[in-house]
This record gives C-alpha cells, structure tokens and sequence, in this order.
C-alpha cells in the first residue's frame, strides 16, 4: 500500500509563513514561525536569507537545505487536520 500526497510546491510568505501545494490539490499558507530560533532553525535567524530560499527537495520534502526541512507529512495534517500516512497504517489489510 503506497500513500503518495508529496508537495509540489513551495513559496515563501512574509513572517515565517510557507504557501504549499500538494499533488492532490491541497494548499494553503502555513505558519512555521514557531520553529524559528529552536535547534537547526536557527540558521534562519543566522541568515536570514535562506528562508527565501525554501523548495521541495528530491526526496519530496519542503527544504531550505540538505540539512534544514520539514516533513510534509505535518504540513499536510496542518492544512487539512487529516493524517492520510497514519490512516492507512490503521486500515484492515486486504
């Protein structure tokens, strides 16, 4: 059983908000402010200009880095308040 929503796209917003687009539609602005200054989100605070240069990395997550990401799967269940991984591990196997 394969659970594909990856991010398909990225911009940046002001105070620490991201715009993201899922493959199955979803989209909406995410505020991810609340991780600015705590352990490898401080290089935002460091640098601030590589918070401008958020994207979806080659393994589908929203990065500013090789070592700076977020898992898609928590903005998805931010914007949505749905868990489609975690549901999938609770549906009955076939």
């Amino acid at each position: 059983m394969e659970i594909v929503i990856d991010p398909i796209h990225v911009e940046v917003r002001p105070n620490r908000h991201i715009f993201v687009c899922f493959a199955d539609g979803t989209e909406g602005v995410v505020d991810v402010s609340r991780y600015s200054g705590k352990g490898v989100f401080r290089a935002w605070d460091l640098h601030p200009k590589l918070f401008a240069q958020v994207h979806i990395s080659d393994y589908a997550s929203i990065a500013w880095n090789d070592l700076l990401d977020i898992n898609p799967a928590q903005v998805y269940k931010e914007l949505t308040g749905r868990d489609p991984w975690h549901e999938a591990l609770l549906r009955p196997l076939a």
